[in-house]
């Protein structure tokens, strides 16, 4: 569902004038340039991609994601956190209202998670991703998903789904869950000591959830520059596919839907 709208009974090139997809990872035996893959995302609005316009929309996703020097460069050669940036410059570029990204973060060092994250959060558009790193998703999101083997776990507000008991049910760890002073009042979490494995299960490290030093802010739902719509925080990389398959896209009000 798009929007209360029926995916399948949409026009495609309407769905690509509104909803952009960035993958974890993206591979092609093309030697597309990154202007070239950024231009692709221009489709949906020109088939011409090399119209003034769209080239100039283009270079503006590749300054915005910080990669306007790699504009010549090949494909191949770049880099697992370049092509991260790339494949979400080209998102970008499609100006959709609705984007889904999975792990968005990935292969990024903090800095530059921080900076793409915070350029996400300023963009006119509904925001649906999957994060690994729980104290990110709180900053950063309205809503959260919390998944694990598929299955919704717990849905809400950051400090509702964060919870001290929850992430011991879902990851095996033993967290403690401090908050940011209010009126954001963030969950963060920190791992003093590590459970053992639960049958089957895999927890992540403690290190996973390690406290990083962000300033507090808090996004509001509605029409201001947000993570406007619900975020998935997951535990099992096949959640992603399950969650959007059973979760409708609508800005206006999170809710679930059936597969």
């Amino acid at each position: 569902m798009l929007d209360g709208h029926d995916l399948g009974r949409l026009p495609r090139r309407d769905v690509a004038r509104r909803l952009a997809v960035a993958a974890q990872e993206v591979s092609t035996d093309v030697e597309l340039t990154v202007l070239d893959v950024v231009l692709l995302g221009r489709i949906p609005h020109n088939r011409r991609m090399t119209g003034a316009d769209g080239l100039a929309r283009a270079r503006r996703a590749l300054r915005r994601c910080g990669v306007a020097d790699l504009e010549h460069r090949r494909w191949p050669t770049l880099s697992g956190g370049e092509r991260q940036r790339v494949s979400i410059a080209r998102a970008l570029a499609q100006e959709p209202t609705e984007l889904l990204l999975d792990e968005p973060t990935n292969h990024l060092d903090i800095a530059h998670q921080l900076a793409l994250l915070d350029l996400l959060a300023a963009i006119p558009a509904t925001v649906v991703t999957v994060l690994h790193d729980l104290n990110l998703a709180a900053q950063y999101c309205d809503h959260l998903l919390l998944l694990h083997k598929g299955r919704l776990v717990a849905t809400g507000p950051p400090g509702r789904v964060l919870t001290e008991e929850t992430v011991e049910r879902v990851y095996g760890v033993r967290t403690e869950i401090t908050r940011s002073p209010p009126p954001a009042a963030r969950p963060s979490a920190s791992c003093p000591a590590p459970l053992g494995r639960h049958e089957g299960l895999r927890g992540p490290s403690p290190a996973a959830l390690s406290p990083h030093s962000i300033s507090p802010r808090r996004y509001a739902l509605g029409q201001s520059s947000s993570f406007r719509r619900a975020i998935l925080c997951q535990h099992n990389d096949n959640d992603f596919h399950s969650a959007i398959g059973r979760h409708g896209v609508n800005p206006r009000r999170p809710r679930r839907r059936p597969a």
